[in-house]
């Protein structure tokens, strides 16, 4: 039996462990389904804003800028896509919520493998490998887009054959999907745990 001594009272210790709950493809699947919604709902003022100076351009352009201005759109459309939903996907992993909206509605979160708060590297490198692959192959469409396909199916097999449910992403970056549990609110990485809250009941 394993005691110990605090401010001259002798307590017996006891461990207590949470197991871990891995999050699945349906849980995961819902929660992108509802981040895909919020984002888009977010993107309707920039829309307005684009449609509108997109407009204002085309009234008061020259010849050579209205015969370029599908490529220059092309671009700017597209970094400020990509640069956006990496702000809300990594943006909101790292931040002290460990999940952007759709996870933290569904009951998940994004930890590291020690199941702690991720760094904005890790949230950037694992956006990388899971969104912003598929947004820059899909854009060069033709058979090359159906790598996109093969790579979600290899995501889907992944998770199913590691224990921690992994995708390739998570893989990568070293990061896992797991439940929330009710003890464990959003805190800061690795905020200390409240003195005596690892001992038992008191020997008396």
């Amino acid at each position: 039996m394993t005691r110990t001594r605090v401010a001259g009272r002798e307590y017996r210790l006891t461990y207590r462990h949470t197991p871990t709950s891995y999050a699945g493809i349906v849980f995961r699947g819902v929660a992108a389904i509802i981040d895909i919604i919020i984002f888009v709902l977010l993107m309707l003022i920039p829309l307005f804003v684009y449609l509108f100076l997109t407009r204002l351009t085309l009234r008061t352009s020259g010849y050579l800028v209205q015969q370029n201005y599908p490529l220059i759109l092309d671009v700017f459309s597209g970094i400020f896509f990509i640069t956006a939903n990496w702000l809300y996907n990594a943006g909101f992993e790292s931040s002290r919520y460990m999940g952007t909206p759709g996870k933290r509605i569904c009951g998940l979160k994004v930890t590291d493998l020690e199941g702690e708060q991720i760094s904005l590297g890790q949230a950037t490198i694992r956006y990388a490998f899971k969104s912003g692959f598929s947004l820059l192959v899909s854009q060069l469409g033709g058979y090359i887009s159906c790598l996109v396909d093969l790579y979600n199916v290899a995501n889907i097999l992944t998770m199913y054959t590691n224990a921690r449910r992994q995708c390739i992403h998570d893989m990568i970056a070293g990061t896992m999907v797991v439940h929330m549990s009710k003890d464990s609110p959003p805190g800061r990485r690795g905020s200390p745990r409240k003195p005596g809250s690892h001992l038992g009941t008191p020997i008396q």
